[in-house]
């Protein structure tokens, strides 16, 4: 035990009796200049239990800090890491339906994206939209009659399909034209600048130019992901391979109804901002094409499941981790308190003894613990920043040693106020 004389010297030295026991007209900042020289004195005289209290502190208050930190940093990426990983077809919506042919109403396809850009507001979309008959394709002879070999096969038209196909002869069709397959080519024996005859089960019967053979430049590429016109990819399969027309020929051929295709790529940030209500946005979607005719199918949902599930099991992750690390401090905080407060009796008894006040008694104990304490709950709340800050960069490098801030579930300013107030909490719970 220290001896009680820790304190002897402060009160000797005081004057005016600064603890109140005596003339009552000292003034107040002396008295409490005076007693805060006391609280230093008793912390240098018993640096140990003071060192103990700070560490401990800053301890729990660290893990708190962190936790907080960590928890919206991890929000954002948790989903990033998600949709990563995800095949392209989990931030799809697919629609396809089946839309009669009506001159006097225009463009069917025009109609169709501009309800589908409408119904589905999402920046950064990537949006294609096709429509396609099935047919038979043969050669014309020379006195224009269909002769010859024969191909079944969708005759199609799809946004920007011709920057997604390499042209080994000719180029890509115009109105009246098709470009066809390598492989459908060389089956029907036709090269560039021959007619076919497209003839379907309605009222389809056209004689259009081959404007060139192309095949798949990339079948990989996500222009062509969760369709079903290549079915094997890269396969010779005459069948799966559609004959191209631009979006000005697929009307003229008048066929009484066409088969319509809708694939949405939604972004990957559209997953990472809870602002976006991407759920909320895809089922207004999902019903306004409905209503145009289209069943939807909206594999996003799924993804969002996923990317929700793991940031519940993030979470609860933090919380448990972080609450086990405060409530262990807690113990080890109470536990050094009542320590120390066993080895001061002796000083309590010499303060009484010297009559001092029970509230400056109680105010100087109070101060001896506290400020230890309070001194490590602010190291911890910075120090708790600072190793989010560094886990981030270490997973989030691209946006440097600030990653930690960038978040879009809790703002900087909200995320550091709600870290401040874990810290204090935790931190100064022991008193």
């Amino acid at each position: 035990m220290i001896d009680s004389d820790i304190y002897r010297g402060s009160l000797d030295s005081a004057p005016d009796d600064p603890l109140g026991s005596a003339q009552p007209q000292t003034s107040k900042g002396s008295k409490g200049r005076a007693l805060f020289s006391l609280v230093l004195h008793a912390l240098r005289a018993r640096r140990v239990q003071a060192i103990t209290l700070f560490a401990l502190a800053a301890l729990a208050a660290l893990g708190a800090s962190a936790a907080v930190w960590f928890a919206a940093w991890a929000y954002d990426t948790v989903a990033r890491s998600v949709t990563a990983s995800a095949p392209v077809t989990d931030r799809m919506v697919q629609a396809t339906g089946l839309t009669r042919y009506n001159p006097a109403a225009g463009d069917p396809l025009a109609t169709l994206r501009t309800t589908v850009e409408q119904s589905i507001p999402v920046a950064g979309t990537e949006l294609a939209v096709a429509a396609r008959i099935y047919s038979t394709v043969r050669p014309v002879d020379d006195e224009g009659r269909p002769a010859g070999n024969d191909v079944d096969a969708y005759v199609l038209t799809r946004t920007d399909i011709c920057e997604h196909l390499t042209f080994v002869e000719g180029a890509c069709p115009q109105r009246g034209e098709v470009a066809l397959f390598r492989e459908v080519a060389a089956a029907l024996g036709v090269r560039v600048g021959d007619q076919v005859d497209v003839r379907g089960d309605q009222s389809l019967a056209a004689k259009l130019r081959v404007s060139g053979l192309y095949v798949v430049t990339n079948p990989l590429e996500n222009y062509w992901a969760g369709t079903s016109y290549l079915r094997e990819l890269g396969a010779v399969d005459t069948d799966a391979n559609p004959v191209v027309v631009s979006d000005q020929t697929l009307p003229d051929l008048r066929a009484d109804t066409l088969q319509v295709d809708v694939h949405v790529l939604l972004p990957s940030d559209a997953f990472v901002d809870p602002a976006a209500d991407l759920r909320g946005t895809l089922r207004r979607g999902e019903a306004a094409l409905r209503a145009a005719g289209v069943t939807t199918s909206v594999a996003a949902y799924g993804l969002l499941n996923r990317i929700d599930r793991d940031r519940f099991f993030v979470a609860l992750g933090l919380t448990a981790g972080a609450a086990q690390l405060v409530l262990v401090s807690w113990v080890a905080l109470f536990l050094a308190v009542r320590h120390t407060a066993e080895e001061r009796r002796a000083d309590i008894a010499m303060l009484k003894l010297r009559g001092t006040p029970g509230r400056r008694l109680g105010t100087l104990i109070g101060l001896s613990s506290g400020l230890p304490m309070l001194g490590g709950t602010g190291l911890g709340a910075a120090a708790g920043f600072v190793a989010a800050a560094a886990f981030a960069y270490r997973s989030d490098p691209d946006h440097g040693v600030l990653a930690v801030i960038h978040t879009s579930a809790i703002p900087a300013p909200e995320a550091l106020a709600l870290s401040l107030a874990a810290a204090a909490v935790t931190g100064l719970g022991g008193l």
